[in-house]
């Protein structure tokens, strides 16, 4: 059940929106479930089905508590009508868009509704925030600015993965380790432990793609993968990931195309860059997290997806 395209329709004066022929075809149920995000002002629809799958990531820890619980509490229930129609609640009609236009996205396991002019803005305010000069970069490892112009850069650091497990079970141990290994190194870490995990990983080659250090994909269907873009920074433990790497790499994982993107660190997230990453719904993997996948796939053996 994978939705994709974007639609553009109208809201008639009873609030009923038309769910495209594309999209209702690819429904097993007429039975929908409707959520906002008010943070980035669009509404969710999902398949009712979906609700168990959905509960289920929430107690694998892929959800945290407090955004399932804003899940349910804010959940509202709708069926398509005889002419594939659902009503949007005046709530969210009122809140969420101030006009009648309004833009449907098919984005994998859901449908995004968006006012028009807000989905119209928010392009090109992405687009704006990541065009930049190529010759014009410059990449901080702690507090040092490095220009990166033509650049030889390195093959990845070459490691076999008994290695790998080694170095992570050491880690597990002792997480002072984690602050102890160059940049370079810990993307290498990064990059085994997700394929450990099951992802397919095609490292960059330390040449900082827009911003990209890992791109990391799962297959969820026959033909159908899912991307998501890694950030690794390496900072000191005094260092901590601030709001503006947030912003910047949601504006890359717009520009890319990107289904999700994870911010790793071996330091931690300042607390306007956790709020900003909840809001944006970007994945954050500080000190302490990184150091459990280190004992997961040191010590313990890997079961299922661990994300």
């Amino acid at each position: 059940m994978i939705f994709t395209g974007e639609y553009n329709l109208i809201l008639d004066k009873n609030s009923l929106l038309t769910i495209p022929a594309a999209l209702r075809k690819r429904l097993v149920t007429d039975k929908l479930i409707l959520t906002p995000d008010t943070g980035s002002g669009f509404l969710s629809i999902y398949p009712e089905t979906y609700l168990k799958e959905r509960s289920s990531w929430a107690k694998l820890g892929i959800y945290s508590d407090e955004r399932w619980a804003f899940i349910l509490k804010h959940l509202f229930w709708a069926r398509l009508d005889s002419r594939g129609r659902i009503r949007i609640p005046l709530k969210y009609r009122d809140s969420l868009f101030t006009k009648r236009e309004v833009t449907l996205l098919g984005m994998l396991h859901k449908i995004e509704v968006w006012d028009s002019v807000a989905w119209h803005n928010l392009n090109v305010m992405n687009y704006q925030a990541s065009t930049y000069d190529i010759f014009d970069i410059f990449d901080e490892r702690d507090g040092e600015s490095v220009e990166k112009k033509h650049l030889w850069l390195p093959n990845p650091t070459i490691v076999v993965p008994d290695q790998w497990k080694k170095l992570a079970a050491r880690i597990a141990k002792n997480s002072d380790i984690l602050y102890q290994l160059d940049w370079r190194k810990f993307e290498d870490l990064i990059a085994n432990l997700l394929d450990s995990f099951g992802w397919s990983v095609e490292p960059m080659g330390y040449s900082k793609d827009g911003g990209v250090d890992i791109v990391a994909i799962r297959k969820i269907e026959p033909g159908i993968d899912f991307h998501m873009m890694v950030q690794c920074k390496r900072f000191s433990k005094q260092r901590k990931v601030g709001l503006s790497v947030i912003n910047e790499m949601f504006a890359v994982k717009w520009k890319k195309g990107f289904h999700n993107a994870m911010i790793t660190t071996t330091s931690s997230f300042t607390s306007g860059a956790l709020k900003e990453a909840d809001i944006l719904k970007l994945e954050l993997k500080d000190h302490d997290a990184i150091v459990e996948w280190c004992r997961v796939y040191g010590i313990d053996k890997p079961s299922g997806l661990v994300y």
